[in-house]
């Protein structure tokens, strides 16, 4: 039991790491005080900046306004991450 209880303590904690990352690529234009660190390995540059000019971006916010709606209609797992992999494809290297 004790082997148990540990095994669900560490991935409850990978969960509570990784967690932030996922809700950032449903609603990346409503996080505020974002913890970087978790983008850490990927190694971009200048990620704030970006993200600023993102959250500014009327058409980028009312993308992914889009997309949560489309997530919340969405009755299978596959649909979702199509979705997903739709909006962000859209997205242009340079905002």
């Amino acid at each position: 039991m004790d082997a148990i209880k540990l095994e669900f303590c560490n991935r409850f904690k990978d969960f509570n790491s990784f967690g932030p990352m996922f809700s950032f690529l449903i609603k990346p234009d409503s996080i505020e005080n974002f913890d970087l660190k978790v983008f850490e390995w990927k190694g971009i540059e200048e990620f704030k900046m970006q993200l600023i000019d993102f959250k500014v971006s009327a058409l980028w916010v009312n993308k992914f306004a889009e997309l949560r709606k489309n997530l919340e209609n969405s009755t299978t797992s596959y649909e979702q991450s199509n979705s997903i992999l739709i909006c962000w494809s859209s997205f242009p290297l340079k905002v």
